[in-house]
């Protein structure tokens, strides 16, 4: 029956176990014996995993903002709160949509 095993944990239980694969059989053995004793993935974990990854891979949304009048004659961000000396569709410092603003 295949099944999902964690990489990391086997590997330290090998490296744990020292095992010598000079020793042919011995060490399938025990190779054997800790795959055995790993523990799994289970299904719901994979699920799990894979909800964070498509979440991570979606489009990142761009921050929303307004062009608000400062002082001297420049425009406040009101994302990031830096200055600007014209409206444009965009603040030049963090990337904010200023569009709808």
């Amino acid at each position: 029956m295949a099944r999902l095993v964690d990489a990391d944990a086997l590997i330290k239980a090998f490296n744990e176990a020292q095992v010598e694969f000079d020793e042919y059989y011995k060490g399938l053995g025990k190779a054997k014996v800790i795959t055995d004793n790993t523990p799994t993935v289970t299904p719901s974990e994979v699920q799990a995993i894979m909800k964070d990854y498509l979440v991570y891979r979606q489009e990142p949304q761009s921050p929303q903002g307004k062009w608000i009048d400062g002082y001297g004659g420049e425009y406040l961000c009101t994302n990031c709160l830096s200055h600007s000396e014209k409206i444009t569709p965009f603040c030049s410092h963090c990337g904010a949509d200023m569009r709808k603003g």
